[in-house]
């Protein structure tokens, strides 16, 4: 059987003296979608839309994601536990959840370094269409511009009735 493309992803950080080993990885992400009655898709859709408007994530998001990748090494540590833990704003508890999310999504082995959380880096530099550029807007070189709505100026009549030729 084959399995999804979701990775595994591990990092450790330390909380008051004690180390703290999370890992992020399918059965992981099962547990998130139980504990927030919601799709993983709903749910990192929120979180991105979260980041890029410039705010801060939910703390029960958060403490849902801590929970389910503490649950390997430390089954011990509950929702409100993960929540307390979160509230300390460890920084390195922080990185170590950007690093497991970032870690265990689809994709995630094509990400360069000083990403967060679900791709949040820098823009790769924008690249070239194909095909012939466009041409600039506005009057051709050496024509006059004429104001919106208004005719064409009548060209002089010659006397057999005929256009003169300009």
């Amino acid at each position: 059987m084959r399995r999804a493309t979701f990775l595994k992803a591990e990092a450790d950080f330390t909380l008051e003296d004690v180390t703290y080993r999370l890992v992020l990885d399918n059965l992981a992400w099962l547990a998130i979608e139980e504990i927030l009655d919601t799709s993983l898709l709903d749910f990192m859709g929120r979180l991105k839309a979260t980041i890029e408007a410039g705010k801060n994530p939910r703390i029960g998001d958060l403490a849902a994601v801590l929970t389910a990748a503490l649950d390997r090494h430390h089954p011990e540590i509950d929702l409100d536990q993960a929540a307390d833990m979160m509230l300390t704003g460890d920084t390195q508890l922080k990185a170590a959840l950007i690093t497991v999310i970032n870690g265990s999504l689809p994709g995630s082995a094509d990400k360069a370094d000083g990403e967060d959380a679900l791709g949040n880096g820098q823009s790769p530099a924008p690249t070239g269409g194909t095909g012939k550029p466009s041409s600039q807007t506005g009057a051709a070189p050496g024509s006059r511009s004429r104001p919106s709505g208004k005719a064409r100026p009548a060209l002089p009549r010659s006397r057999s009735g005929a256009k003169a030729k300009s």
